[in-house]
């Protein structure tokens, strides 16, 4: 059996769902490392931020389901069977704490969809259902909602409340400024 490796650097994993389909190449090593370096003072309830990010945002490995997931605190080693049409990854945040994460329409176009997080007991995988999936081809509407039966520590809540003074905002999908 032919296997797949591929690594995604941990860091990248938290701004990489802000892109989503707006970067033109690679960020590289050096870009990365300066990115995490601006927010590195930065911390959220005596956590920091890169810490805190990466705690909540999951690995979506799109194509095939993996045979072993690991993550050495700062790259994430994913193994799967040799796919037909490949093998995508990309990321997702959690919404609530029922398994549910958002991610792009577009990241779902090769399924089975798998969803990856870190624990303290490390890493944790199932495969997920697409529960509401918009058009990838339609602008603002390329964001989807997918469900695993996996632990959730701090997902994000989802609000239709305008926010006020001093409230924490966080947005994602095409167009956000």
């Amino acid at each position: 059996m032919t296997v797949r490796s591929a690594r995604v650097i941990g860091a990248a994993l938290a701004f990489a769902l802000l892109g989503a389909g707006c970067v033109a190449r690679d960020a590289t090593e050096a870009e990365k490392s300066a990115a995490v370096a601006r927010q590195a003072p930065v911390d959220i309830d005596g956590v920091p931020l890169r810490d805190w990010l990466q705690r909540r945002t999951a690995l979506l490995v799109c194509g095939a389901l993996p045979t072993a997931v690991e993550h050495d605190g700062e790259r994430w080693q994913v193994t799967t069977p040799l796919a037909e049409r490949g093998v995508g990854l990309a990321c997702a945040v959690p919404i609530g704490t029922d398994g549910c994460f958002l991610t792009s329409a577009h990241n779902l176009r090769l399924r089975p969809v798998c969803v990856c997080v870190l624990t303290n007991q490390g890493p944790r995988w199932a495969e997920a259902t697409v529960v509401a999936v918009g058009d990838a081809g339609v602008e603002g509407d390329d964001l989807a909602v997918v469900r695993a039966d996996l632990p959730i520590a701090g997902g994000f809540e989802l609000s239709d409340a305008p926010p006020r003074r001093g409230t924490v905002v966080y947005a994602a999908g095409q167009g956000v400024s």
